[in-house]
């Protein structure tokens, strides 16, 4: 999938949101960029600054839910703090007519998992690129106390520029506000899920680094790593790699959260001192 939108995991399709403008008028929308099944990612032009965004809206089975309205509301207004270049940005959050929207960053390149699906496995030289640009992305975003909960390919995107961004916090949430959550419900994408969110245990700054591990592996060997105790998870990756990037692995997929970098930071630092050269790749 092209463009700023859901990776779409979620079983449920959203009902059609049939909608042309927002905000009174100031969002003219456009063609469709992504659909999940929380909604769908059209592409559209702020009328009154005079560029391109992309626009999430919730689907229409959705919106008539006030706890789910909530919910997205609170992504919008969660995601807004941050300001970081590799994560996708807010610009405005609103309802137009009981319909809640998002204003997003457009970002018009393919996301990582869309890369692995027309071309295969990444360079390794690249997969580290990758790594340092989505760590300084989750850096950020746990700095200001949100958790992504979903992180996988199809949740970074590539820009026209070579950039990474993490997108779709769709299931993110502050920190500090478990109440928007249901009791007991895990959110994830099972094959990025690490061992204590597959048991229950809460999302957590070890979850996120887990899953973007497991993420990587899936970039350079085409498939994420087992869910099944027992196989070791960087059995499968390539022969020849920077030793920088096999070490960042082995932490991020330690299976004790406790036995994981502590910050985002760390292993960002963990990859640096392996791999001399990464920390420009993560100030791009």
């Amino acid at each position: 999938m092209n463009g700023t939108g859901p990776s779409g995991d979620v079983p449920d399709e959203p009902t059609p949101v049939q909608v042309h403008s927002l905000g009174d008028g100031r969002y003219e929308l456009g063609g469709t960029l992504g659909a999940g099944g929380m909604g769908i990612v059209r592409r559209a032009t702020d009328t009154v600054l005079h560029r391109e965004v992309a626009i999430k809206l919730l689907a229409d089975n959705l919106a008539a839910d006030p706890e789910a309205r909530q919910r997205f509301l609170h992504e919008g207004r969660t995601v807004a703090r941050l300001s970081d270049p590799h994560v996708v940005a807010v610009h405005d959050v609103g309802e137009d007519g009981g319909r809640p929207y998002l204003v997003l960053e457009l970002v018009d390149g393919p996301s990582l998992a869309a890369e692995l699906a027309q071309g295969g496995p990444l360079d390794p030289h690249d997969v580290v690129a990758v790594a340092a640009q989505a760590l300084a992305g989750l850096a950020a975003a746990h700095a200001a106390g949100v958790l992504h909960r979903d992180v996988k390919p199809g949740n970074l995107l590539r820009t026209s520029s070579g950039d990474v961004k993490v997108v779709d916090f769709g299931v993110a949430q502050a920190a500090d506000s478990p109440g928007l959550t249901r009791t007991g419900f895990v959110i994830g994408t099972r094959s990025y899920l690490a061992p204590e969110r597959r048991r229950g245990a809460p999302a957590s700054v070890a979850t996120d680094l887990y899953a973007l591990g497991a993420t990587l592996v899936e970039l350079l060997t085409g498939t994420p790593p087992s869910i099944e105790p027992g196989p070791d998870p960087l059995a499968g990756l390539p022969a020849r790699m920077p030793d920088g990037l096999r070490h960042l692995l082995a932490l991020l997929l330690e299976p004790s959260p406790g036995s994981r970098p502590a910050s985002a930071e760390d292993a960002l630092y963990a990859l640096v001192e392996g791999h001399p050269g990464t920390a420009a790749a993560a100030s791009a």
